[in-house]
């Protein structure tokens, strides 16, 4: 139980940080073609 909470919160925090990292991707790409 201990390691599927390590693993779920893992995964959470991983998801957060690319959810981020392709946010501001995108972001700089529209700043770049306007």
């Amino acid at each position: 139980m201990k390691l599927k909470d390590w693993v779920k919160s893992t995964l959470v925090a991983g998801g957060s940080i690319g959810f981020l990292y392709a946010a501001g991707y995108i972001v700089s790409l529209m700043i770049v073609h306007l």
